[in-house]
Protein backbone atom coordinates (compact mmCIF):
# COMPACT_ATOMS: atom_id res chain seq x y z
CA UNK A 1 0.00 0.00 0.00
CA UNK A 2 2.88 2.40 0.62
CA UNK A 3 3.61 2.78 -3.08
CA UNK A 4 -0.03 3.65 -3.74
CA UNK A 5 0.03 6.36 -1.06
CA UNK A 6 3.35 7.70 -2.38
CA UNK A 7 2.01 7.84 -5.94
CA UNK A 8 -1.04 9.76 -4.74
CA UNK A 9 1.09 12.25 -2.77
CA UNK A 10 3.32 12.71 -5.81
CA UNK A 11 0.28 13.44 -7.99
CA UNK A 12 -1.24 16.04 -5.65
CA UNK A 13 1.98 17.55 -4.29
CA UNK A 14 3.32 20.87 -5.49
CA UNK A 15 6.93 20.87 -4.25
CA UNK A 16 9.98 19.19 -5.72
CA UNK A 17 10.51 16.93 -8.69
CA UNK A 18 7.85 14.41 -9.66
CA UNK A 19 8.53 10.81 -8.67
CA UNK A 20 6.39 9.36 -11.46
CA UNK A 21 7.88 10.16 -14.86
CA UNK A 22 5.79 11.69 -17.63
CA UNK A 23 7.04 9.23 -20.25
CA UNK A 24 4.70 6.18 -20.28
CA UNK A 25 7.60 3.85 -21.11
CA UNK A 26 9.50 5.06 -18.03
CA UNK A 27 6.33 4.68 -15.94
CA UNK A 28 6.01 1.06 -17.10
CA UNK A 29 9.68 0.40 -16.26
CA UNK A 30 9.20 1.99 -12.84
CA UNK A 31 6.16 -0.15 -12.07
CA UNK A 32 8.00 -3.29 -13.17
CA UNK A 33 10.88 -2.37 -10.87
CA UNK A 34 8.46 -1.94 -7.98
CA UNK A 35 6.76 -5.26 -8.78
CA UNK A 36 10.10 -7.09 -8.79
CA UNK A 37 11.17 -5.40 -5.57
CA UNK A 38 7.91 -6.39 -3.88
CA UNK A 39 9.12 -9.99 -4.21
CA UNK A 40 12.24 -9.18 -2.13
CA UNK A 41 10.46 -7.81 0.94
CA UNK A 42 8.61 -10.91 2.19
CA UNK A 43 11.65 -13.18 1.89
CA UNK A 44 13.75 -10.71 3.89
CA UNK A 45 11.12 -10.62 6.63
CA UNK A 46 10.91 -14.42 6.52
CA UNK A 47 14.69 -14.65 7.01
CA UNK A 48 14.61 -12.15 9.88
CA UNK A 49 11.87 -14.18 11.60
CA UNK A 50 13.51 -17.54 10.85
CA UNK A 51 14.08 -19.62 13.97
CA UNK A 52 15.94 -22.45 12.22
CA UNK A 53 19.60 -21.67 11.44
CA UNK A 54 19.72 -24.74 9.17
CA UNK A 55 17.31 -22.94 6.82
CA UNK A 56 19.47 -19.81 6.51
CA UNK A 57 21.40 -20.79 3.39
CA UNK A 58 18.24 -21.63 1.49
CA UNK A 59 16.62 -18.36 2.51
CA UNK A 60 19.70 -16.40 1.50
CA UNK A 61 19.63 -18.08 -1.91
CA UNK A 62 16.02 -16.98 -2.39
CA UNK A 63 16.83 -13.41 -1.29
CA UNK A 64 19.72 -13.24 -3.74
CA UNK A 65 17.59 -14.70 -6.54
CA UNK A 66 14.86 -12.09 -5.93
CA UNK A 67 17.42 -9.27 -5.70
CA UNK A 68 18.89 -10.47 -9.00
CA UNK A 69 15.50 -10.20 -10.68
CA UNK A 70 15.11 -6.68 -9.25
CA UNK A 71 18.57 -5.68 -10.51
CA UNK A 72 17.77 -7.08 -13.96
CA UNK A 73 15.07 -4.43 -14.44
CA UNK A 74 17.05 -1.48 -13.05
CA UNK A 75 18.78 1.07 -15.27
CA UNK A 76 22.30 -0.35 -15.72
CA UNK A 77 24.07 2.93 -14.93
CA UNK A 78 21.90 4.44 -12.22
CA UNK A 79 22.45 5.46 -9.59
CA UNK A 80 18.66 5.52 -9.22
CA UNK A 81 16.28 2.84 -10.48
CA UNK A 82 15.49 4.68 -13.73
CA UNK A 83 18.88 6.39 -14.13
CA UNK A 84 19.95 9.81 -12.96
CA UNK A 85 16.59 10.95 -11.55
CA UNK A 86 14.93 9.62 -8.43
CA UNK A 87 11.56 7.95 -8.98
CA UNK A 88 8.81 6.28 -7.04
CA UNK A 89 10.68 2.97 -7.43
CA UNK A 90 13.57 4.38 -5.38
CA UNK A 91 11.27 5.86 -2.75
CA UNK A 92 9.57 2.48 -2.48
CA UNK A 93 12.65 0.24 -2.37
CA UNK A 94 15.23 2.28 -0.46
CA UNK A 95 13.56 2.35 2.98
CA UNK A 96 13.21 -1.44 2.93
CA UNK A 97 16.78 -1.92 1.67
CA UNK A 98 18.09 0.45 4.35
CA UNK A 99 16.14 -1.37 7.06
CA UNK A 100 17.15 -4.86 5.94
CA UNK A 101 20.78 -3.81 5.48
CA UNK A 102 20.83 -3.01 9.20
CA UNK A 103 18.55 -5.74 10.52
CA UNK A 104 19.85 -8.75 8.61
CA UNK A 105 23.46 -7.83 9.40
CA UNK A 106 22.70 -7.38 13.11
CA UNK A 107 20.25 -10.23 13.71
CA UNK A 108 21.42 -12.84 11.17
CA UNK A 109 25.02 -11.87 10.34
CA UNK A 110 24.08 -11.48 6.66
CA UNK A 111 25.31 -8.59 4.54
CA UNK A 112 22.42 -7.91 2.15
CA UNK A 113 24.56 -5.70 -0.09
CA UNK A 114 27.60 -8.00 -0.42
CA UNK A 115 28.01 -8.67 -4.13
CA UNK A 116 25.03 -6.45 -4.92
CA UNK A 117 26.83 -3.42 -6.33
CA UNK A 118 23.86 -2.05 -8.27
CA UNK A 119 21.53 -2.32 -5.27
CA UNK A 120 24.19 -0.77 -3.03
CA UNK A 121 24.58 2.16 -5.47
CA UNK A 122 20.82 2.77 -5.54
CA UNK A 123 20.62 2.69 -1.76
CA UNK A 124 23.67 4.96 -1.33
CA UNK A 125 22.16 7.51 -3.72
CA UNK A 126 18.91 7.63 -1.75
CA UNK A 127 20.65 7.59 1.65
CA UNK A 128 22.68 10.63 0.51
CA UNK A 129 19.51 12.70 0.05
CA UNK A 130 18.89 15.12 2.93
CA UNK A 131 15.19 14.18 3.02
CA UNK A 132 16.09 10.53 3.63
CA UNK A 133 18.54 11.32 6.43
CA UNK A 134 15.99 13.62 8.06
CA UNK A 135 13.22 11.02 8.11
CA UNK A 136 14.86 7.67 8.83
CA UNK A 137 15.49 5.99 12.17
CA UNK A 138 18.91 5.26 13.61
CA UNK A 139 20.26 1.70 13.31
CA UNK A 140 19.75 1.25 17.05
CA UNK A 141 16.10 2.22 16.74
CA UNK A 142 15.52 -0.26 13.91
CA UNK A 143 17.26 -3.02 15.85
CA UNK A 144 15.15 -2.39 18.93
CA UNK A 145 11.89 -2.20 17.02
CA UNK A 146 12.53 -5.49 15.20
CA UNK A 147 13.82 -7.48 18.18
CA UNK A 148 10.47 -9.23 18.50
CA UNK A 149 10.68 -10.35 14.84
CA UNK A 150 14.21 -11.68 15.35
CA UNK A 151 12.94 -13.72 18.29
CA UNK A 152 10.03 -15.23 16.34
CA UNK A 153 7.53 -13.28 18.49
CA UNK A 154 8.46 -15.45 21.51
CA UNK A 155 8.51 -13.99 25.00
CA UNK A 156 8.84 -16.15 28.10
CA UNK A 157 9.13 -14.82 31.64
CA UNK A 158 9.21 -11.23 30.39
CA UNK A 159 12.24 -11.88 28.14
CA UNK A 160 12.66 -12.63 24.45
CA UNK A 161 12.88 -16.39 23.97
CA UNK A 162 13.44 -16.90 20.24
CA UNK A 163 16.56 -17.21 18.13
CA UNK A 164 17.59 -13.61 18.60
CA UNK A 165 21.00 -12.52 17.35
CA UNK A 166 23.02 -15.07 15.40
CA UNK A 167 25.59 -15.25 12.66
CA UNK A 168 26.06 -17.39 9.59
Amino acid sequence: ESEIAAEYLDAVGQDGPRLVPEDPVQVAKMRLQMKKFNEVVPVCYQFLKNGDPAADKGMIAVIEEKLGKFVAVLDAVGPFALGSQISLADVHAAPFLHRFKILLKHWRGYDLLAGQDRVAALLAAVEALPAFAETTLTPEQFIGIYELYANQMKIEGGKFAGRGQSSL
